[in-house]
């Protein structure tokens, strides 16, 4: 993985999505790599589209997020009001995402999805897998009670290998307070046979994960229209 630097002034630069280079453009990305691989920023730079009188559209969105990430949109009216120069249809915007967090919020609390078994798991998750061609790796955070708290892609492979950071996981499970987990990731050739690297890895992440209270519970391979468990192949 490379990880390439730019000067801050142009990707800053204008205010509006145009101005910045195409291959970086929030839209370009995600066509690339997947709507997940936008940053905070990038995705309600996307949604805004535009930026207002000396401040480009990352920088909005930057300033947006500054008010305590997206806890913003819990009263999107009164941190709005604190932006000068902002467009009707920004404003609108903001508020329709502000209503659609406070919605989700109270479907989730009022019926979380609880997970059974792997055959479920496969069900739940596999449309998120169809027609890729590389292979991904999402995590998906549980309650004491097996409910689903949380769920994220952590790691972006190639057609025939995914690349797994267990701190990267851990991270994720503590801010959620998840202490128990499953691990999904596709084959894009179909064939769901894990190889010897992806039981290696599930082990030594089971093991690492006991050592600090957490619990991997399972780790499925998900193929076009099947699935392979490993909790349920090597308990």
């Amino acid at each position: 993985m490379v990880l390439r630097r730019f000067p801050v002034d142009f990707v800053l630069s204008g205010n509006n999505l145009k101005s910045i280079p195409k291959n970086l453009r929030p839209r370009e990305k995600a066509k690339r790599q997947g709507i997940e691989s936008l940053s905070n920023v990038e995705l309600l730079a996307l949604i805004l589209n535009q930026g207002i009188r000396g401040k480009s559209v990352l920088e909005l969105a930057s300033e947006l997020l500054g008010f305590k990430g997206w806890a913003f949109l819990t009263s999107p009216a009164s941190v709005t009001r604190m932006i000068k120069g902002l467009h009707d249809a920004q404003w609108l915007k903001i508020l329709a995402l502000g209503e659609i967090a406070k919605r989700f919020q109270n479907e989730q609390s009022t019926n979380q999805t609880l997970v059974k078994d792997p055959a479920e798991v496969f069900e739940l998750f596999r449309h998120r897998f169809k027609g890729l061609l590389q292979e991904r790796l999402l995590l998906v955070g549980l309650s004491s009670k097996n409910h689903i708290i949380f769920e994220k892609i952590i790691s972006f492979g190639s057609e025939q290998s995914v690349y797994l950071e267990s701190n990267d996981i851990f991270h994720e499970l503590i801010k959620h307070q998840s202490k128990r987990f499953i691990l999904i990731h596709n084959h894009p050739s179909g064939i769901v046979k894990p190889s010897e690297q992806d039981i290696q890895t599930t082990y030594t992440l089971k093991e690492q994960s006991k050592k600090i209270g957490l619990v991997l519970l399972d780790h499925i391979i998900i193929g076009e229209d099947q699935y392979y468990s490993m909790a349920k192949h090597f308990g």
